[in-house]
């Protein structure tokens, strides 16, 4: 995860936007209480610790609850911090998906919810449902969903799952998720949520936009950063690298994909037997991936399934052009002609199409790379996430301020 600056979450705000938004230490003394679902890397887990960099720079006191059995870089985190935290490893269980975790969180969750005696309870989830046994009737909470909800393919078990999840969004948590698109799906979804859900915008933790870089960049290099797993399209990476391989000496051409993942062992047996070697990376996790992104030319987002790409936003903080499918929030992200293009998912030859539009086109890449970082700063810089941020606590934390008052 990409250490935060200790001054990330205290800058400035636009003028126009302050007088609706907190003071900055007006929630000092404050107990939060912050539950996170997530892995040892990926999105989620980064986003948790934004969100204890925020609350803390708001003056809360903060107690977070962890599924995982361990987490060594968190750990120190909390403790550097004063964070207390609870590892919270009963709900480590075949029991983790919804509903079947709904009886379990509840059972188990309300125990600590009670002696937390939080006045803000914020769940960061990476399994649309999760804490929602626990949390479901407390109104002070805010649930954010990273990922999409999805339908039981059995009538009967989506019958009842709507009936559940209409019951358990209704009257209780603010739910906010990370894309237009997830929010349109929580809706859809869970009927209970329509008149609650709104999106707040994840974002890059890189800090500021990168100013665009002079001379030349050296060889073409397409990156691609995420895991490697069939969902993240890996099998359609490799096919359009195999239909590229004719540009190596003509261009210049690269590609690699940074990350960690199931199917890397794979992928590099079948770049070798290709003889690929000479034209693709795949060197697995970078704990500097900030470094391939300066050299990059390119960056291509293959995912068969996707909601707001961290990734991605990394790519238009660096001012890329971008080439990615038409799943969740990608196109949010990416605007097609404008700062790159959209193509179908699972369709190789579409993607092979637009990259060598832009490798062909070296104006195109400049003009696509600056909409792609004038996107990020009008949409997707920390000041515009804490500003939705803040929106919604306002509410959350008025009845809670009048009770400590």
């Amino acid at each position: 995860m990409a250490r935060l600056p200790t001054d990330f979450f205290t800058g400035p705000l636009p003028t126009s936007s302050v007088h609706s938004l907190m003071q900055p230490r007006d929630s000092e003394g404050m107990k939060l209480l912050l539950m996170s679902d997530h892995s040892l890397t990926g999105g989620t887990r980064t986003y948790t610790f934004q969100l204890m960099e925020y609350f803390r720079s708001r003056g809360f006191a903060i107690t977070l609850l962890h599924l995982l059995n361990e987490d060594a870089e968190m750990t120190e985190y909390c403790e550097k911090h004063g964070i207390n935290l609870v590892f919270l490893r009963k709900l480590v269980s075949r029991l983790h998906e919804p509903p079947r975790s709904i009886l379990q969180d509840f059972l188990i969750l309300r125990n600590y919810i009670r002696k937390s005696n939080a006045d803000l309870i914020v769940a960061t989830v990476g399994t649309p449902g999760r804490f929602l046994g626990a949390v479901a009737w407390i109104r002070r909470t805010l649930y954010i969903v990273h990922t999409i909800p999805t339908f039981p393919r059995q009538r009967i078990k989506l019958w009842l799952y709507r009936i559940l999840f209409a019951g358990l969004t209704a009257a209780g948590p603010r739910i906010i998720t990370v894309s237009e698109f997830a929010r349109r799906q929580i809706e859809h979804t869970w009927p209970g949520c329509k008149r609650r859900s709104q999106v707040g915008y994840c974002y890059s933790t890189a800090g500021p936009p990168i100013a665009a870089s002079s001379g030349s960049r050296g060889p073409l290099l397409v990156l691609t950063v995420g895991h490697v797993v069939h969902y993240k399209g890996i099998l359609q990476w490799l096919e359009v690298v195999e239909s590229m391989r004719h540009l190596t000496t003509e261009l210049e051409l690269q590609f690699a994909w940074i990350g960690e993942g199931a199917m890397l062992g794979e992928a590099r047996r079948i770049i070798e037997k290709a003889g690929l070697s000479g034209m693709v990376q795949l060197p697995g996790h970078q704990s500097n991936p900030e470094d391939w992104y300066s050299r990059a030319s390119i960056y291509f987002q293959p995912s068969a399934v996707e909601n707001l790409s961290l990734s991605v936003l990394d790519a238009l903080r660096n001012g890329l052009p971008c080439v990615a499918t038409e799943v969740g929030g990608l196109p949010e992200q990416i605007i097609h002609g404008l700062n790159g293009f959209i193509t179908k998912a699972e369709k190789p030859d579409e993607m092979r199409k637009a990259l060598m539009e832009l490798l062909n086109d070296p104006n195109l890449r400049q003009k696509m790379g600056e909409k792609s970082r004038y996107r990020y700063e009008t949409l997707f810089t920390p000041e515009r996430w804490r500003q939705c941020m803040e929106a919604e606590l306002n509410g959350l934390l008025s009845g809670a301020r009048t009770q400590r008052g």
